[in-house]
Formats: structure tokens, sequence, C-alpha cells
């Protein structure tokens, strides 16, 4: 079955992206992290919990790879931030920004560049850091979601 035509020389995570489907990486992931959650679950609430747990940590984390999360550039484009600029560096909000440059997000970076002994690149995100840079992903999309609350809240 076709799910999306395109040019050869388009690159499988910007059809991945695209069609809205996870890299098998990141399914994989979610079902790993599903099973261990649900491993150490007691009760039949807490199975539902860490399944929605796992859940939730591989959502965040192809949110903010896929660019789709709680950016001001991406809301923006849908009528939901008056502009789209990083309100700490005043450049446009996007993911290659937040995960590599964003003066906000330094503490969380500087963690992940710890783990993994070199700089957070755009290079790094799918090639030899997947676990930090997935764990990168998640705290910031939490944070940019709770923002983005914060600021709905306003009038």
């Amino acid at each position: 079955m076709r799910i999306s035509a395109a040019f050869r020389t388009v690159s499988t995570e910007a059809i991945l992206v695209k069609t809205g489907i996870p890299p098998v990486e990141l399914a994989a992931m979610e079902a790993r992290t599903d099973y261990m959650e649900r491993k150490v679950a007691i009760t039949q609430e807490d199975d539902r919990a860490a399944r929605s747990r796992a859940r939730s940590i591989c959502l965040d984390r192809w949110q903010v790879l896929s660019e789709h999360g709680c950016f001001k550039s991406y809301l923006h484009r849908f009528g939901h931030e008056k502009d789209e600029l990083c309100t700490s560096c005043g450049v446009e909000e996007n993911a290659e920004h937040v995960l590599t440059t964003c003066v906000r997000f330094s503490e969380s970076r500087g963690r992940a560049e710890g783990t993994l002994g070199v700089p957070i690149t755009v290079e790094a995100w799918f090639q030899l850091y997947w676990t930090a840079i997935c764990s990168l992903a998640t705290e910031i999309a939490k944070e940019l979601r709770r923002l983005e609350s914060i600021r709905n809240e306003q009038p």
C-alpha cells in the first residue's frame, strides 16, 4: 500500500515526518519502555498508568523530533501564537533551535552533552546519540508544553 510518493532525494526521516509515521527506532523504544514500565506494575491500575507513561514519553520525543510539538514556529502557523520568536533568544523557536542553541535549555543540553561527551548537533540527532537526544527531547517537550499552557492562561 502506498502512503506517500516522493523523489529518491527526499530522506526517509522527512517522509516519516510528513506521513506522521514514527521511525521504527522510536516505535521499538516505545514498546521497550512500555514493557519495562509494565513489568514492574503490580495492579491493573499500575499497568494502565505505566502504559500511559510510556506513550507520553515517546509522544514527547516524536513531537520534538518532527517539530510538531509546542514550538512557537509550529503554533504560529495555525494562529495559536502571535509570533514564532523564542522568548529567550529572539530567533525562530523550532526544534533545531531549542535542541542546539536556546539559552533557556542550556542546563538540560549541558546534561545531555555531559552524557554524550560531545556537543549536541543536528547531525547527532538521528545518528550516533539517539538515546541522549530522546531524553533531551522529552525534557524539552514537557517544558514547552508547560510554558504554552501558561501563555494560554494569560488574557
